[in-house]
């Protein structure tokens, strides 16, 4: 017997693929991941309990022996020590010794503050003459040295051959009414350019201090720059 399709047959949709599989995959593999994660959360509250409970006994103990320490702090007997003899100062070992009391006749070999009395000089020499005293030199009236800091300037040269005003303070000492050369400018570097130009800023300063009638800048005037 032949069979014959008809259009309308050969175009009707098959059958549908079922979800079905997938979905209860997915909800399998989704309750075992949530059992997981809630272990997890369950051992970590478990162990913040424990640290907690811990914690709160290390607490507990320290202030138990705390109080039984003061406890026994507070028992103890107030017991006031005796310094032994080696720890008195001299005066409180000598006050320690029994008073020796010297028999007449007997010569008297220890002396302290506490059995010794003395006898007056015996010192029998005559002082010397009154003119011996008057002829003791008198004793040296020399100040110490003074530091002065004065301002000083000087045109100096440049590299490239240019002349450029160099200026600042030096430092000089001062000792009986002259001024000591050695010590103009010891504040800059030695043997430097700069220190050079203070020397001779130096010079010029003392001349024109000599001019005004400073007798100290006098001695100075002619130094070596």
């Amino acid at each position: 017997m032949d069979l014959q399709l008809s259009p309308e047959d050969r175009l009707a949709p098959g059958p549908k693929a079922s979800n079905r599989p997938i979905i209860v995959i997915t909800l399998i593999v989704s309750t075992i991941v949530g059992g997981f994660g809630w272990k997890l959360y369950q051992e970590d509250q478990e162990k913040n309990r424990k640290l907690e409970s811990l914690e709160r006994h290390n607490a507990e103990l320290k202030r138990q022996e705390d109080e039984w320490r003061e406890q026994l702090e507070a028992q103890k007997p107030r017991i006031e020590r005796t310094p032994h003899y080696y720890e008195l100062n001299t005066e409180e070992r000598e006050a320690e010794k029994p008073i020796r009391i010297v028999a007449p006749g007997e010569r008297q070999t220890v002396f302290n503050d506490r059995n010794y009395t003395p006898k007056g000089a015996v010192n029998s020499v005559a002082p010397p003459a009154q003119r011996h005293y008057n002829n003791t030199p008198a004793r040296s009236t020399q100040q110490p040295p003074q530091q002065r800091v004065a301002p000083w300037k000087w045109e100096s040269f440049a590299s490239g051959g240019r002349k450029k005003w160099e200026s600042g303070n030096f430092t000089y000492m001062v000792q009986a009414g002259r001024v000591d050369t050695g010590s103009v400018c010891k504040n800059e570097n030695y043997g430097s350019l700069r220190y050079r130009d203070c020397r001779k800023g130096a010079k010029a300063y003392f001349t024109q201090r000599c001019k005004s009638g400073d007798t100290v800048a006098c001695t100075a005037q002619h130094m070596a720059p």
